[in-house]
């Protein structure tokens, strides 16, 4: 229809014949509310700010304006009223600003009243995929130091990364030495702006060798709790040693210690500033942070040439649930095992990860040094990173759709991938598929093959928000992970958008057609193609008796019809 009133020169499919187009009913004999349009796009950026357009509709209806409903996978976004103009439309903008990354179906709705025409009008979804821009990240370090310089630098120089970096110059002696603000060319270290109302809109924060006592003079435990619930909450948190750091920044006994993967309250110094080659541990041989070469016997021959260390902070050992990466060669927690030099957890819905030294720039320096290079350090870092911040498509199970939104009756086809801790996918897998549509919940249970990939074909049956949640099971069968996405289904179609008649588009369709257009109440005359007519040209007439065939059935039945009647004792 578009097409039709846009641009009159494209062309029209060939008909058999003449079009007849006859209106039923006048522009406005029904009263219908309908959400035409909803419009934003299909993908979104972490933390940057995104408009959703509700277009309306009314015909036939005097109401100037309507209350206006969005919802993110069934819990409340937003309400608006949208002002209807004197064609009986108008527009609602919502201001959204995602929190998570992934796929979310968004859906608005205007009431249903007594007599709307078309009901199944008045909602409409739409799926968005929230993607990272760039990876925002937040390093706070207690004191300039070598560690801190490499680092800041490896993390400038990434375009991926948008970086917002504090190292204290001005300590809390020129705080209270009696000096001007104005007299100090540094500006004060923001830390409650920072650590409250700002920590949602970074997606890792990293405390390199900072101790918070002597700035967080006042609300500490709350300005700590708020760094834990923001990791329980889907952050990521990296803590690197030093001497500010771990119990040596006093954090034994905070909110922070509960997030961290290894156990403060160490006694004494906590330090041990002697020498050490760190071991890569089994579970260190596996993950992906701990992969600087895709081969493991390169990957282990790395590691064993890298520079050693300087020092490290002491602990009591991982906490439950972490994986030990690096461990010490020589210095042993109470439980006997080897004290972690690079641990990491899963901490709710958020990741964390110690790195009990501040030595690590060695392996770029002292590597680039004799020549090496230093992409050690550098793929370190940045699989670091990936990792903490979890991205979907990084994780040990993800779900792939063709798209986000499909139309009543495609079909959606769901692909699960199911890797492991090298991010090699895991042939013979099994997945656990659920989908809750609409219709209620569906499960089915998936055999992944030699790639680790696992294939669900869904009939996109009917309208609305699909969710749908993998579990994947290693053959052995331990869980590798868990993941969940969405798609939208919507019933819309041009034809069915509308129950009031488009005379123009009508007018317009009969003229290009050649053909004839029958108002409402007109009379319609059949149109007669005078090239239409057919001539006969030939005529055969063939007598019955003439044909042989006649006499044989006739006398046939009869005889049947006497044989019959004589069996049965019948005259």
């Amino acid at each position: 229809r578009r097409r039709v009133l846009e641009a009159p020169e494209t062309p029209l499919p060939t008909l058999l014949g003449p079009l007849t187009v006859v209106q039923v009913g006048e522009a406005g004999d029904r009263n219908d509310l309908a959400v035409s349009d909803l419009r934003g796009g299909s993908f979104a950026f972490l933390h940057a700010p995104f408009v959703l357009e509700v277009a309306v509709e009314t015909t036939g209806d005097p109401r100037t304006s309507a209350p206006v409903t969005l919802t993110r996978d069934g819990q409340p976004a937003g309400t608006a009223t949208v002002n209807l103009g004197a064609d009986g439309r108008g527009v609602a903008r919502f201001s959204l600003t995602p929190n998570e990354v992934g796929r979310f179906v968004y859906e608005a709705s205007v009431p249903v009243a007594e007599g709307d025409a078309v009901p199944a009008n008045n909602t409409l979804s739409l799926a968005v995929q929230v993607v990272r821009d760039r990876v925002r990240v937040l390093q706070v370090c207690g004191s300039p130091s070598w560690d801190q310089k490499f680092l800041r630098l490896f993390l400038k120089e990434d375009p991926a990364v948008d970086l917002v970096s504090f190292f204290i110059l001005r300590t809390q002696p020129d705080i209270g030495a009696g000096w001007d603000p104005d007299e100090l060319s540094l500006i004060q270290f923001p830390y409650e702006q920072l650590f409250s109302s700002e920590l949602s809109s970074f997606d890792l924060v990293i405390l390199q060798n900072f101790d918070y006592l002597p700035y967080f003079d006042r609300d500490a435990d709350e300005l700590l709790g708020n760094l834990a619930a923001y990791v329980k909450g889907g952050g990521a948190l990296a803590m690197i040693g030093g001497d500010r750091s771990f119990d040596r920044g006093a954090y034994a006994g905070t909110a922070i210690a509960e997030v961290l993967p290894v156990e403060l309250g160490v006694s004494g110094d906590a330090v041990d500033l002697g020498p050490f080659q760190p071991n890569l541990t089994a579970a260190g041989a596996r993950h992906p942070v701990t992969a600087l070469s895709d081969d493991p016997a390169e990957n282990a021959a790395t590691w064993e040439r890298l520079s050693a260390l300087d020092g490290v902070n002491l602990s009591r050992g991982a906490r439950k649930g972490a994986a030990v990466l690096l461990a010490h060669p020589r210095l042993r927690g109470p439980d006997g095992a080897p004290l972690p030099i690079l641990a990491v957890s899963e901490v709710g819905k958020g990741r964390t990860m110690a790195l009990l030294g501040d030595s690590s720039w060695r392996w770029s320096f002292d590597e680039a040094g004799s020549g090496q290079g230093n992409q050690a350090y550098l793929r370190f870092w940045k699989n670091a990173m990936r990792w903490l911040v979890g991205d979907p498509g990084d994780q040990p199970v993800v779900i792939e759709t063709s798209r986000e939104n499909f139309r009543l009756g495609e079909e959606a086809r769901v692909r699960v991938r199911a890797r492991d801790a090298s991010f090699s996918g895991v042939a013979g897998a099994t997945v656990e598929v659920v989908l809750r549509g609409p219709e209620g919940d569906r499960s089915e249970v998936l055999t992944a093959d030699a790639e680790g990939i696992a294939t669900l074909v869904v009939p996109a049956s009917s309208r609305g928000a699909w969710r749908v949640k993998a579990t994947a099971k290693h053959p052995d069968g331990s869980v590798l992970g868990i993941a969940s996405s969405a798609f939208a289904v919507t019933t819309r179609d041009p034809e069915l958008d509308t129950l009031q008649p488009d005379e123009a588009f009508l007018r317009a369709l009969a003229s290009r057609a050649g053909g004839l257009y029958v108002g409402p109440g007109e009379t319609l005359t059949p149109r007669v193609d005078a090239d239409a007519g057919r001539t006969v040209t030939e005529r055969r007439a063939t007598p019955l008796g003439t044909a042989p065939i006649v006499p044989v059935v006739v006398l046939g039945a009869l005889g049947a019809s006497w044989w019959l009647r004589r069996r049965r004792g019948l005259r």
